[in-house]
Order: structure tokens, then sequence, then C-alpha cells
């Protein structure tokens, strides 16, 4: 196709243009005749330094709004378009999350993980879908969240799971471990063994108890 013909060969930024892609249907107001018009929106194909393709609109690589896939670190909300058509998917959404908590400085949860040095491997960084193909392969559901197995460690396939609620609570680096009988467990696995709230352990390790009396006191025992 002769449209971009001019941009086929082109560097922008880390992309490069490979070819034209397609166009899609768009539809928008038109406040002049006061009714609904459509037009159409054209995607190139595109190729980063580092291989991944991707297909992105014309007007953010003319303006430096989409400078590559982000293998470099350089997260910004660009304006490329992937291809996996899961935008709209809870996986999609906890892979934006978890990019905004590493690189976004304004995330409210940035200082407990790009503010700790957590990052996301290149792997997933630069593609969605090699993220979703590990998490298909690893076991996620939708009652499920990733969890970092080393809280001191980035997202990386080595380094996350699938987990539950539960599974997650006891990784976490506040978590309290008792040791009683040999034995060395949270104080959340150890209320759902004993069958009291886990913060009727917390409370008596903070009044300075022993572990062996935390675990052999029965609730409401002195």
């Amino acid at each position: 196709m002769t449209l971009y013909k001019e941009m086929i060969g082109r560097q922008y930024g880390n992309w490069t243009v490979l070819s034209y892609s397609h166009f899609k249907k768009k539809s928008f107001f038109d406040n002049t005749r006061n009714k609904r018009r459509y037009g159409k929106e054209h995607f190139l194909k595109v190729k980063c330094k580092c291989g991944v393709i991707r297909t992105v609109r014309p007007s953010p690589l003319k303006s430096g709004k989409s400078k590559g896939c982000g293998c470099e670190g350089n997260y910004t909300k660009t304006q490329f378009v992937k291809t996996h058509g899961k935008t709209n998917t809870r996986l999609y959404r906890i892979y934006r999350n978890m990019k905004e908590r590493c690189y976004k400085e304004s995330c409210k949860d940035f200082l407990r993980y790009g503010g700790r040095g957590i990052k996301i491997c290149n792997e997933w960084l630069s593609d969605f879908q090699n993220f979703y193909d590990w998490s298909m392969s690893n076991g996620y559901t939708d009652e499920l969240s990733i969890d970092r197995i080393n809280n001191d460690e980035n997202y990386s396939p080595d380094n996350c799971r699938w987990t539950d609620e539960v599974t997650q609570s006891n990784n976490r680096r506040s978590n309290i471990k008792l040791t009683y009988d040999n034995k060395t467990l949270t104080t959340t696995e150890w209320a759902r063994i004993l069958n009291v709230k886990a913060d009727t352990l917390h409370n008596r390790k903070r009044l300075g108890w022993s572990d062996e009396k935390i675990i052999s006191t029965p609730v409401g025992g002195k």
C-alpha cells in the first residue's frame, strides 16, 4: 500500500518501520454536523532494535511519543497498539499494574516496588504476549494473583508464581514466623492450624511472649 510509503524503512527512536500493517474503523462525533461519523485509523508494522515486532499508529512515531518497546526501561504511556487483543482482560490489567508499580513514580505502590529497585525482566517488559504465555503455562486462573517467591527479587519467570490470597499473605516481608515443636511457620499458618485469629498471635508476640507460650496457650488463657 502506498499510504505512509515514505515512512517505510525509517527509524523512529528504537523503532524501524517495516511495512504498512492494517487499518480499523474509528467513530467520532462531528459537532459541526451534529452526527456521528466514521473514519479510518492506520497502523504500521515496526520492529524494535531488540527484535520485538509491534503495530503502531504513525502519529506517535512522528511525535516521538512511541520510541520503543520498553526494553531499555523507558516505559511510558505510548500510543502503540498491541496485537495480542487482550487489553480488556484481567491478566492484562495485572500486567499493566505490575508495570506501574515498578516504573511509574506517581503510583501509590511505587515506593514498595520500583522504589526498592524491583523491576520486570526484559522478556516480559518488552512483550505482554510473553507474560501471557508464561501465565497460561504456569497455572493462571482468575482466582489467583501473581506472587514473587523472593520479595527482594524482580518479576521474572523463575521468581514468580500464581497463588491464592493466603499463600501471598504468607510470603509478605512483614510476616512474623514462630517456632514450636521444631516447626517454623508464619503466624497465618499457625492460626489456621490452631483455629484462632492471626491477630491473636501477633498481639501475643508484641507482648513479648515466647514462641512456645504463644502457640501452646489456648485463646482466653494466660
